[in-house]
């Protein structure tokens, strides 16, 4: 634990010092003050007799009594000199109702009921004493530094959060220091960082080797939920931490490449099967030549042999399946082979991304007013659609 800002500490280390300074006053005046009344008890009881003689009602007898205790008192004052007080000064102001004068200044009076054989009835002290206030404020001064210096020693209790995270992680095999270093790193992240990577060790999508790296990662910093989860998704498919975090870093987008019959889905890349990929790569094309890329379903009673042909080549140009252009040859375009493809398409997507993240690269589809068919376009926008020779 660490001083801190010192815009906490000073006005801290302030206050303890004038507190300690009230404190230290306080003791060393009534320290003194116990002193004084000690060493009148230990007089009044070793000179009973003596006081009792003394005891007559005339004001001269009463003085030499006074004088007798400010004699004994004046050594005790003597001894204090080389302490924090200075000017210390005890004297008799009353014996019973005879005042007493000539002390200048007073700190406390200290009364003192007598018992019956002393032949008194009560007596009162005038207590005077100052301070050494250098001393003092450099004395307290030194406690409140040594104060501060110990409390800031003291280890910070761990927040529950980042002692949670240690147990998690000591619980999956990371040693103690290892994982108070990794738990501590971890609660430097926002909250969406921490979740999205407890997901991710919940799954055992991630060795805790690499957790360090990841934590250590400026990304991990940055990163959204929908990053989070492009991550993640690239660690399912087998992609390692580095390629994974790239992955997720991607600019959203798809990329074609119909030689490898490969589609790049936010860096990305699946497989696809040959026929719903060759659907999808015309899809992608109608929606790149035409901004608006809707393609209205075939009447059912009508197939389109325009589209056909293209599809047909497409296919033969790609290794598209035999079958699928011989359909297409003999029957023509069809909604049902439309329906059929897209599906496939959606099927692989969903099944390799989750349908959240699928889900912008899959179909908007809408009701043409005029021909009341359905009609398609791939969703993706025509900036985020590219294609690779």
């Amino acid at each position: 634990m660490t001083l801190g800002p010192w815009r906490y500490w000073l006005p801290a280390g302030f206050g303890l010092w004038l507190a300690l300074t009230a404190l230290c006053s306080w003791q060393l005046g009534h320290r003194f003050q116990q002193q004084v009344t000690e060493t009148l008890n230990t007089l009044l009881r070793d000179n009973t007799q003596s006081i009792a003689l003394y005891h007559l009602e005339t004001h001269s007898d009463s003085t030499q009594l006074a004088e007798r205790i400010n004699a004994d008192l004046a050594n005790l004052c003597a001894e204090t000199r080389v302490s924090l007080l200075r000017d210390c000064h005890a004297r008799v102001q009353r014996i019973d109702t005879i005042p007493f004068s000539g002390q200048k200044g007073t700190r406390a009076l200290i009364d003192v009921e007598l018992p019956e054989e002393y032949g008194l009835q009560s007596l009162s002290l005038n207590v005077f004493y100052d301070y050494h206030w250098a001393a003092v404020l450099s004395v307290t001064a030194l406690l409140a530094a040594l104060c501060l210096t110990a409390i800031a020693g003291l280890p910070r209790p761990m927040p529950p959060k980042q002692a949670q995270w240690q147990q998690t992680l000591q619980l999956a095999g990371l040693a103690k220091p290892d994982a108070k270093s990794a738990a501590h790193r971890l609660c430097q992240l926002p909250d969406t960082s921490q979740s999205a990577i407890r997901s991710l060790l919940d799954a055992e999508l991630l060795p805790l080797a690499e957790l360090h790296t990841l934590c250590e990662h400026p990304s991990a910093q940055t990163f959204s939920s929908t990053q989070w989860a492009w991550l993640e998704q690239a660690l399912r498919r087998g992609e390692d931490l580095s390629r994974a975090i790239h992955i997720a870093d991607c600019d959203e987008g798809i990329i074609f490449a119909p030689q490898r019959r490969e589609v790049r889905i936010h860096g990305l890349p699946l497989s696809l099967p040959a026929t719903p990929f060759i659907y999808y790569y015309w899809y992608a094309q109608r929606r790149v030549h035409d901004e608006a890329g809707w393609y209205i379903n075939p009447a059912a009673n009508r197939a389109d042999r325009d589209n056909a042909n293209a599809l047909i080549a497409l296919l033969e140009q790609f290794g598209g399946h035999g079958k699928a252009i011989n359909d297409l040859r003999e029957k023509g375009l069809r909604a049902k082979t439309l329906d059929q493809n897209r599906s496939k398409i959606k099927e692989e997507l969903v099944r390799a991304l989750g349908e959240p993240l699928a889900q912008g690269y899959l179909f908007d589809m809408e009701r043409d007013p005029r021909t009341s068919r359905n009609k398609y376009r791939l969703s993706t926008p025509v900036e985020r659609i590219h294609f690779d020779a």
